[in-house]
């Protein structure tokens, strides 16, 4: 059976990557697991059913290969056979031979019995046990066939076909009919049906009625209605032999609810269209609530109606703090999600705000159910008082939230932590929390929390391990978007690097496994924030925040274990200043910057480079004037270049030397624009679906946002280069040449311009049909011709 679920879901990932395949993507950008890329406040472990953890509300598509994470059932079984041996062995002795100990290893411990220290085994070989010693051999040869080859070249063996297991079956049944021991019959009884299906599954041709017959014979005759893990095991076979597809599905309801191992394949079995069919057949209280408990765990949307009809007719159901934290869940996920994460990116639409208004409605549907199932007798009063609680947050209804959390006094550590977290999202959302009293008490309770621990999860999905963020990290990434909204924006800042959360932004090179007490591979991280949302002044205030000695403790602890050095922060304080145009401000800046700086960092080097800012790259066979590169990468030389020319312009008198100039001017805006060789004066990175698409950086999750739009027109749209090419252009007259350089520069800018909104790498810019007409004769245009090869093909063409 293991092998047959491996290659059914090796086939259904590889429908699923068919199908994938047809979107179209703009590079590679971030890669989000499910459960990263949502929030989880209210913690599913409150359920208190941690076996239950592969049905704990995740949005990935749920495989649960660890089918029963705490081994209840494998405990279960040892726990039987102790019972069986009178007590004389403990559970642990059996659990060590029965599921630690490999099929060859006890074939060979039987053998060598001086050799054998474990008391089971002890017990199994004494003379009156032989008939258990058996069927323990009988079970591990069989355990044998299942999982060790026979030849290891072979992927199976043809020894092991119908004939085979169904020869193992009748002797199975041989046993059953032989011994008076019912325990030992009905283990022999599960070993034969099971056998019985591995037939079937080795056999060529399908299953017979008669093959099926004879596996509801023997679980009717040994199995039905005992209370033992092999009735409830072999209830998935059972379930399966049935010829009536109602009997068939009320047995796996039966295996579902009775076995932890059996639950995903009961799941998997069990379709929502059968079970929706069904239930109307159904009176029965507990079978019909069964239904209703499956219904909501395969159920992704909305499940109220079966949480309803399940503590109505049955408060005490095992399975409701399962439900209704997979309930509130998925409630924190529609309506929270967006805003502290910002995944979907943009304003919303006119659809997803009339569904965020619809889950809104549902949200309060909700709440007034689990009011009304609190005002009951129950036994989950504290889980629905916190689930309550965070309903009224979640709807930012404080005020109720705060009153019901001073009524609950609870000693449950997972119920006392939930209440440390509601605490402190209620401080967050109706404090001034730019407050130095209101900043101790959210220490105080942040510590709390802290203190208390993070739980582990592991949400098991196909192939790959999907983890949701820390309570903790949470919790500083809300405070963090309500110190910007207060405009703390030092500690907001440093609250969004503490948390250290993947949102639909990029913050620098994202990790699972980043730890703030080292140094940060990733220096961009440090400056993420202030490079979206800092002002000069900004980076002044978080200088002296770093050399501050006399924190306060709520300043301790979101300070950086690892802080980056002074230098990018200046570095980006000077940057900012020149998107601003405080061309000498940042000059000044840049000259506080260690002078190495740029040249042994980052990526400056390449993308800041060492070619002199007003050369072109455009125009390096046109413009043969020797000006020469820098000697190291430094943003403080270019700068400095670049103020030289405008310093210089602005003093010029004759024409000739204002197009000089213009042009060299303009080519210094071209060069830290965008498409330039030196774009790194400007931004960090290029987010992975900037145009043109076939541009990868490494940082290829960058996203210029919200400087995107601030700086647009310098940036994107080069419009600083643009203004002094026209002005070059102008100011040419007779001299054609520079006028042709000028017009070459206008048609690379507006092609760059089209090919970033557009992503159109085949349009031509109408500048180049005006090169070739009122410039086609000058050095220039040749130079061109002969350089750039697009400008020959385009040449050629038209």
């Amino acid at each position: 059976m293991k092998k047959l679920s491996r290659k059914l879901l090796i086939a259904t990932g590889s429908l699923l990557l068919i199908c994938l395949s047809a979107t179209r993507t703009n590079s590679c950008g971030p890669e989000y697991m499910p459960d990263e890329c949502r929030v989880m406040l209210f913690r599913s472990y409150l359920a208190n059913m941690d076996n239950l953890q592969p049905y704990y509300y995740t949005q990935a598509f749920t495989s649960a290969y660890d089918t029963d994470p705490l081994k209840v059932d494998n405990h279960r079984n040892c726990e039987e056979w102790r019972q069986f041996t009178g007590k004389q062995v403990s559970e642990k002795d059996v659990y060590e031979v029965q599921y630690a100990m490999t099929a060859d290893n006890f074939l060979y411990a039987i053998k060598h019995s001086s050799l054998v220290e474990n008391p089971f085994i002890k017990w199994l070989l004494l003379p009156q046990n032989k008939k258990a010693l058996d069927y323990f051999s009988f079970a591990k040869t069989i355990e044998f066939t299942q999982s060790d080859a026979t030849d290891p070249w072979q992927e199976h063996s043809d020894s092991y076909n119908t004939a085979f297991y169904d020869s193992l079956a009748s002797t199975a049944i041989r046993q059953c009919e032989q011994l008076s021991s019912s325990f030992l019959q009905e283990r022999y009884a599960f070993q034969a049906i099971k056998l019985s299906f591995y037939a079937l599954l080795a056999a060529t041709r399908p299953a017979t009625s008669v093959s099926m017959s004879k596996v509801v014979l023997w679980y009717e005759k040994y199995l039905l209605h005992k209370k033992t893990i092999v009735a409830d095991w072999g209830l998935t076979y059972y379930a399966q032999a049935l010829h009536s597809p109602r009997d068939a599905q009320l047995a796996m309801l039966q295996a579902f609810d009775h076995s932890e191992e059996k639950k995903p394949f009961a799941l998997r079995y069990l379709t929502r269209k059968e079970l929706l069919q069904l239930k109307p057949t159904i009176s029965e209280t507990a079978t019909r609530n069964l239904v209703n408990v499956v219904l909501s765990i395969k159920n992704p949307g909305r499940a109220l109606p079966e949480i309803q009809e399940i503590s109505k007719t049955e408060p005490r159901n095992k399975y409701l703090p399962l439900l209704i934290c997979r309930e509130v869940n998925k409630l924190e996920d529609w309506l929270l999600t967006p805003r502290l994460l910002q995944f979907p990116s943009g304003p919303p639409g006119k659809y997803a705000r009339i569904n965020r208004e619809k889950d809104q409605q549902y949200m309060r549907a909700v709440r007034t159910h689990f009011i009304s199932m609190q005002s009951a007798p129950g036994p989950y009063k504290d889980l629905l008082t916190l689930a309550i609680v965070y309903l009224y947050q979640l709807d930012r209804q404080y005020h109720e939230a705060a009153a019901l959390l001073r009524t609950m006094h609870t000693t449950h550590p997972r119920y006392i932590r939930q209440q440390a977290i509601a605490q402190v999202i209620n401080q967050i959302y109706t404090s001034d929390v730019t407050k130095a009293a209101v900043q101790d008490t959210l220490f105080q309770q942040l510590s709390r929390v802290i203190r208390c621990g993070e739980e582990t999860y592991n949400f098991q999905t196909v192939g790959y391990e999907s983890t949701p963020a820390p309570s903790i990290s949470q919790l500083y990434q809300a405070l963090g978007w309500q110190m910007k909204a207060k405009g703390e924006m030092v500690k907001a800042g440093l609250l969004f690097l503490k948390a250290h959360l993947l949102i639909n932004d990029y913050y620098g090179i994202w990790s699972s496994f980043y730890d703030e007490n080292d140094a940060d591979p990733d220096p961009y991280r440090q400056i993420a924030f202030f490079d979206k949302y800092a002002t000069p002044g900004t980076m002044d205030s978080l200088l002296a925040f770093k050399h501050n000695t006399h924190k306060t403790r709520f300043e301790q602890l979101i300070t950086p274990k690892a802080w980056a050095d002074d230098n990018y922060y200046l570095d980006l304080k000077g940057t900012i200043q020149l998107r601003q145009k405080k061309y000498r401000d940042a000059l000044a800046t840049f000259n506080r910057v260690d002078e190495c700086f740029w040249e042994d960092n980052y990526a400056y080097p390449d993308y800041v480079g060492h070619r002199y800012i007003g050369k072109a790259r455009p125009l390096l066979h046109i413009d043969n004037t020797p000006y020469p590169d820098y000697p190291y990468c430094s943003k403080k030389l270019v700068l400095r270049d670049m103020i030289a020319l405008m310093d210089t312009l602005a003093a010029a008198r004759r024409d000739e030397d204002k197009t000089r100039l213009s042009l060299l001017l303009g080519n210094a805006f071209y060069n830290i624009s965008r498409p330039g060789q030196a774009w790194m004066m400007f931004s960090y990175g290029k987010w992975y679906s900037e145009r043109p698409s076939i541009s990868h950086f490494r940082w290829a999750g960058f996203r210029f946002s919200p400087n995107d739009m601030t700086y647009y027109y310098s940036y994107y749209e080069c419009t600083d280069a643009i203004r002094l090419y026209h002005q070059a252009l102008a100011l040419a007259g007779s001299n054609k040449e520079m006028a042709a350089q000028a017009t070459i520069m206008l048609a690379a800018c507006d092609e760059a311009v089209q090919l970033f909104k557009t992503d159109n790498n085949h349009y031509y810019s109408p500048y180049r049909k005006l090169l070739k007409t009122r410039y086609g004769q000058t050095e220039s245009f040749a130079a061109a011709v002969s350089h750039c090869p697009d400008i020959a093909a385009w040449n050629k063409k038209f």
